[in-house]
């Protein structure tokens, strides 16, 4: 059933601190003292960018079947690196097949592709009863906006099962993205 809490969250990036290569840590252990430090400082959520490596995932399960209060999550999902965000209706089936390996990965359901900024590895601990939320981020700035509304794609609408837009391209390209999520 529903109810109100205070999310008292943090950001997170996987990278550890000093890291000059930008590449998310494998280590469980600095997971596990991250969401400790998290949970001492009274947060009681936590918001990646994408989605993080396995110990991220497994060190919050873990975290939350001691805690008095567990550690929500709130999950984005990224465009996969390699497609420009004005490319992205040309890209949907990739894009969309990441939106799904990332709800697979929440759900602990086994191996997921790689994409060029993760490998192919499994995730095995089903962390989606602490889920929250997910962030579609189509990476949208005001440069890929100004050419999705003035290119082919201008007054194209969506009309989808949970979600759909009809004001311009942008929207509907963010409509169809979480209409998909929704429905994986």
């Amino acid at each position: 059933s529903w109810q109100d809490f205070s999310i008292k969250g943090f950001n997170i990036h996987g990278e550890s601190p000093g890291d000059t290569q930008y590449q998310y840590s494998g280590d469980y252990t600095y997971y596990s003292q991250l969401l400790k430090a998290l949970a001492d400082m009274g947060g009681n959520c936590v918001r990646t960018y994408d989605l993080l490596p396995p110990e991220f995932y497994r060190a919050l399960h873990a975290h939350n079947q001691t805690a008095e209060t567990p550690i929500y999550l709130i999950q984005g999902i990224l465009t996969p690196p390699g497609i420009e965000p004005k490319d992205s209706f040309e890209n949907m089936e990739e894009i969309k097949k990441n939106i799904a390996s990332t709800i697979s990965a929440i759900h602990g359901e086994g191996s997921i592709e790689g994409n060029g900024v993760r490998q192919t590895t499994t995730y095995a601990y089903n962390v989606a009863p602490y889920l929250i939320a997910y962030i579609i981020d189509p990476r949208f700035d005001p440069a890929c906006t100004d050419v999705i509304l003035n290119g082919s794609y201008a007054n194209v609408d969506y009309q989808g099962q949970y979600i759909s837009a009809s004001a311009n391209g942008a929207e509907a390209l963010a409509a169809e993205l979480c209409d998909y999520a929704l429905s994986v």
